[in-house]
């Protein structure tokens, strides 16, 4: 008896933790609507180099079809292609070096639909390329507040973000107009280490030149400059 309660225990723990690594966003975007903060986009982003020869169109097109999108304006180039849609883009360029080449893949979203953003990684492994290591993933929610935060304010905002995602602190750096708190939750697969310490959800809180605060929640870490 003992021996089924554990399985069942088991198994309720399994789709529980799948349930959260799946719903990190929703989760930001639910406390983003119950805290008064106003949604601006999210951006995700892929980037691994292949052997394989690509044809960005093709590329485009499983993407899109994936996530039941139609391009309203696309650009062309020799090694980039960039399509426009209702409330997002995607951007899909190409390095090459060699005998290997460097596979970018942006796609921004104004929508609050974050389904898009699981079709899009489906959409990258049934792209089946012939990768020489698995692709680097980042991911960005911004939002916003209509008015400034002290430094206090900041940091408690942060921390009550980082315990909705069920994460712990690691490091927390402040300044006169920002603070980046850098932590590790259940909630994402993906990880980075650094000093011998493993993070991968990075949360600013930094002031506006327009008297807003602007909130910035990314995974593993924030890949832009705020």
């Amino acid at each position: 008896m003992k021996r089924i309660i554990l399985i069942i225990l088991f198994g309720i723990f399994c789709i529980y933790a799948t349930q959260i690594k799946i719903d990190a966003q929703d989760r930001i975007i639910r406390f983003f609507n119950e805290n008064g903060i106003e949604y601006l986009e999210t951006n995700v982003e892929y980037i691994f180099t292949i052997k394989s020869k690509i044809n960005l169109e093709d590329i485009e097109y499983i993407i899109l079809s994936k996530i039941g999108k139609n391009a309203t304006e696309t650009v062309k180039g020799n090694d980039y292609i960039s399509a426009k849609f209702d409330n997002g883009n995607i951007n899909i360029s190409i390095n090459k070096s060699d005998d290997l080449q460097l596979l970018r893949i942006f796609y921004s979203q104004q929508s609050r639909d974050m389904n898009i953003i699981e079709y899009i990684r489906r959409s990258v492994d049934d792209l089946n390329l012939v990768n020489e290591k698995r692709p680097s993933f980042y991911s960005l929610i911004e939002g916003k507040i209509s008015y400034k935060l002290s430094k206090k304010e900041k940091i408690n905002l942060a921390r009550q973000i980082l315990k909705r995602l069920y994460g712990r602190e690691i490091n927390l750096i402040e300044d006169d107009r920002y603070i980046s708190l850098i932590g590790y939750s259940n909630c994402y697969n993906n990880n980075l280490k650094t000093n011998g310490k493993v993070f991968n959800v990075n949360i600013a809180v930094r002031d506006g030149s327009d008297g807003c605060t602007y909130i910035l929640i990314g995974n593993p870490i924030i890949t832009v400059e705020y």
